[in-house]
């Protein structure tokens, strides 16, 4: 049986809370143990990623609440690198569409 901590673990990790809830709910020693165990059931290579390029990770289902929740993790460098390696591989009328979206937003 699953326990209720765990039930409540898993919905925070679908509503893009974990780390609002594993702060709220464990010391940093607590937290810095659970990433300790969640990096070593990782190979290698996912290792490589997580920790060195902070890579998102792959898209399960929705690619924008994918994106929406993978950028709620991201650093502000993160975020830069991201996007200039996004804007320097997207064809020019991409580019057009985007820069309309964003005028229309601000």
């Amino acid at each position: 049986m699953i326990s209720p901590l765990v039930i409540s673990l898993l919905e925070s990790c679908r509503n893009g809370e974990i780390a609002e809830t594993l702060t709220a709910w464990f010391t940093t020693d607590e937290r810095a143990a659970f990433a300790v165990a969640a990096i070593q059931t990782l190979d290698d290579d996912e290792v490589e990623a997580v920790l060195l390029h902070g890579a998102p990770r792959p898209v399960f289902d929705n690619m924008r609440e994918e994106a929406r929740l993978w950028a709620s993790w991201a650093s502000g460098a993160e975020l830069r690198a991201y996007l200039a390696a996004i804007w320097g591989r997207l064809p020019d009328r991409d580019r057009a569409g985007f820069l309309t979206q964003c005028r229309r937003a601000a």
